[in-house]
């Protein structure tokens, strides 16, 4: 508490001296005490120290303007310095500095009068009448000058306060005539605000009778007055407002309709509502916010039943079933931008199965076409050397057939028997294996060769 209270007591004597660095460290290190009760006076003090700033740029402001010792900026620097606050620490600096002001004001406002302005200097007093203190109240310029100030509010009471001060300067005096015409003015208004005010206070029953009555108090408000451009928007307001009493009744049924989801119901209620209606175009609002909101219900099962089946890969189909959906339906930008996406997907698709195919001499095998071909082993037979079982140890058999074996002059075709197998023969199929799919392969597994028959010895 002492650590805090010192830092408050420091952090007041820095507003006094307008020391905003030092004060504004006094707030930062209250809230380094670390409780609630401290961070708390921290923020009020912060909070004071922005007004005292305000004030200190105001008062600084009027000072300002008061250096220019003309009549105008006197008067507005007497204003903006009463606007600083009593609690501000610059608030009684400010006050004498009006009191030094005022005085010279009035002496602007005396050199008026004597140059014949009346209404100059009666104007220049109206500027500070609020700034007089009592010890001013009893000149008639004052008088007048706050009357005017008080009219100038515009207000029932503000008139009635206006009128009462006017008429206390007496017939003798200068403003006499001028105080009277403000009375017949004010009194005027005071008639046309009694009025406009006797004719709200009626309008606020939202009755029939109130509104009638209300409009018939407006009227009263003459022709050529300021209040009758009022008096004209309220009266338009007031029977538009009476129009409506008939059709507010069913427009709040169709709302509460529409608030349970009746949305059928509802818009059957606003078709009783005629064109010409004071509250047509809220009914119309109404209206299509409804009937989008029912049409959305209708519609949604048949894009949905798209979507499902749209995923399970029916394109086609679900193209055809959101389609169902017109054009000018709540639905109806959500369906299309759905058909858009599908047909783009059908057509990706339909371009991918009309693809042609490549041949095989085109495309190289994979490696696991090249991994299932069989390896054959080319037979090893020599050409010019019979088999064993065609030989006779010893013998050579003859290169060419004997003469028994042929007919003179025809040269035989050769047999099968006396055919030589060539040097490179070609596999049979029997000793071509077909590859299997399986990863592992077998070796393949050949014939034996055909042995030739043995020629006939001679």
């Amino acid at each position: 508490m002492g650590d805090g209270g010192n830092l408050l007591a420091t952090a007041e004597a820095a507003l006094r001296h307008q020391d905003w660095g030092l004060a504004l460290l006094q707030v930062k290190l209250m809230n380094q005490l670390g409780t609630d009760y401290w961070r708390e006076q921290a923020q009020k003090l912060s909070v004071r120290i922005s007004q005292e700033q305000d004030a200190w740029v105001q008062l600084v402001q009027a000072r300002d303007l008061a250096a220019w010792l003309t009549a105008n900026e006197l008067a507005a620097a007497v204003m903006l310095a009463l606007k600083i606050p009593p609690e501000a620490v610059v608030y009684s600096q400010a006050q004498a500095d009006i009191r030094r002001w005022i005085p010279e004001v009035f002496a602007y406002a005396e050199e008026r009068l004597t140059a014949g302005d009346r209404e100059g200097a009666l104007a220049l007093i109206e500027k500070i009448a609020p700034a007089l203190d009592v010890s001013y109240h009893d000149r008639p310029i004052v008088i007048l000058g706050q009357a005017k100030a008080l009219a100038a509010k515009g207000t029932v009471l503000g008139y009635w306060e206006a009128i009462a001060r006017a008429r206390q300067i007496p017939i003798t005096d200068p403003f006499y005539e001028s105080a009277q015409a403000y009375l017949n003015t004010w009194q005027q208004r005071l008639r046309n605000q009694q009025h406009l005010q006797w004719a709200t206070w009626l309008a606020n029953t939202r009755l029939r009778w109130g509104y009638a009555l209300a409009i018939a108090q407006a009227r009263q408000v003459p022709l050529g007055q300021p209040e009758r451009a009022q008096a004209q928007g309220l009266i338009a307001l007031w029977q538009r407002d009476l129009g409506t009493i008939d059709e507010r009744p069913l427009l709040h049924a169709a709302i509460a309709l529409a608030e349970r989801k009746q949305y059928q119901a509802a818009l059957g209620v606003l078709q009783s509502f005629p064109r010409n209606a004071v509250l047509a175009s809220v009914v119309a609002n109404y209206r299509d916010q409804w009937q989008a909101k029912l049409e959305e219900i209708q519609d949604r099962p048949i894009l949905d039943r798209a979507i499902r089946l749209a995923r399970q890969g029916k394109l086609e189909e679900a193209i055809r079933t959101a389609e169902q959906i017109g054009r000018d339906r709540a639905l109806s930008p959500e369906a299309l931008n759905r058909i858009w996406q599908w047909d783009y997907e059908l057509s990706l698709r339909q371009r991918q199965q009309a693809a042609p195919t490549p041949a095989w001499w085109d495309s190289p095998p994979t490696t696991s076409e090249r991994t299932a071909e069989p390896v054959t082993e080319p037979e090893s037979a020599s050409p010019a050397t019979p088999t064993a079982e065609a030989t006779t140890p010893g013998v050579s058999p003859p290169a060419t057939p004997t003469p028994e074996a042929t007919t003179p002059g025809v040269s035989p075709p050769p047999t099968p028997e006396t055919t030589i197998a060539p040097a490179s023969p070609s596999p049979t199929p029997e000793a071509t294996v077909v590859p299997t799919p399986t990863p592992v392969q077998s070796p393949p597994v050949q014939s034996p060769p055909a042995e030739p028959e043995p020629t006939a010895t001679p």
